[in-house]
């Protein structure tokens, strides 16, 4: 359940200063300015959207308001109140290990970990505070730190391909692959992705605060560096190295070896071939081009 009074209790909780203008209106949930409803809590940085009406609103000034019937809550981060607080509503639920989860004898299990219908995890350590979704592999020779999230599908520790012709017998020889995946703490994995074990002796290698969105494809040996945001359907081809900071565009594509430095920006759809040594540029297009970086670009959250 949620209501006014409980949205201020947990602003109290949060040790988050505010005040508020106008009568107190009820609200019976979340809105999003997508999609207005009556009733709801918003957020707005800037002017108040005309149709919100009869909703509270937090924003981050008492002149950003509309002349609607709305009751304004007034902080100094709007947005990230926001999400704090559906945080607080929403929690991750934990449900223990489902009776259809398949856990080998030999994996390292921390404390608090979710593991649910149809997954398998194989040879590997699980830490602390783990959401691990249905049908979810994680095969041997992987390593997950704390608080992480692995949605529905996706696939951890997958063989990759490596392959030679053999001129004498016509053969095509494919090597094994026997690395490692290592998982940082704080890390999302969206639904539907894969992540490929290294090499021979090699870690691909996720650090922490990562995220990774639904259906992107991660290849041997590749290194995401910390607090780096990968949207959705991205593929990094074997050994690209992604430095932190970075905010990888949806469907971007990284050719093999690839080096990416910190705080770099891709745009959607991009396609990487040669490395990017300045720290901080932006890249669009297909091949990429670099273009002035901006302050704000739509789709891309603020640097911290």
């Amino acid at each position: 359940m949620i209501n006014e009074e409980l949205i201020f209790s947990k602003l109290i909780d949060l040790n988050i200063d505010y005040k508020v203008l106008g009568d107190v209106i009820n609200i019976t949930g979340f809105g999003s300015i997508k999609k207005i409803e009556n009733n709801k809590l918003y957020y707005s940085v800037g002017d108040v959207p005309e149709s919100i009406n009869n909703s509270m609103v937090i924003v981050n000034d008492e002149h950003n308001k509309n002349s609607k019937n709305n009751c304004y809550i007034v902080l100094e981060k709007p947005q990230l109140t926001f999400y704090k607080l559906m945080r607080e509503f929403y929690p991750e639920k934990n449900s223990g290990v489902a009776s259809s989860a398949v856990i080998s004898e030999s994996v390292k299990l921390g404390e608090n970990v979710n593991v649910d219908e149809n997954a398998v995890v194989r040879a590997s350590s699980i830490g602390n505070n783990v959401f691990i979704g249905a049908n979810v592999v994680i095969h041997d020779n992987v390593i997950i730190g704390d608080n992480v999230t692995i949605s529905d599908n996706s696939v951890i520790g997958a063989k990759g391909v490596a392959w030679i012709w053999d001129e004498v017998t016509g053969e095509r020889v494919i090597q094994p692959q026997i690395g490692y995946v290592e998982i940082g703490n704080e890390v999302f994995i969206g639904s539907n992705v894969t992540i490929v074990r290294g090499s021979v002796n090699e870690s691909t290698i996720i650090d922490n605060n990562c995220l990774i969105s639904h259906g992107s494809q991660i290849g041997h040996g590749v290194k995401i560096n910390h607090h780096t945001h990968i949207a959705n359907n991205c593929t990094l081809a074997g050994n690209v190295v992604i430095g932190s900071e970075c905010f990888i565009g949806a469907s971007a594509t990284f050719a093999s070896q690839i080096k990416i430095a910190d705080k770099t920006t891709i745009g959607a759809g991009a396609i990487i071939s040669k490395s990017i040594e300045n720290e901080g540029a932006t890249y669009i297009g297909m091949p990429a081009r670099a273009i002035p970086t901006q302050n704000k670009l739509n789709g891309v959250p603020k640097r911290k």
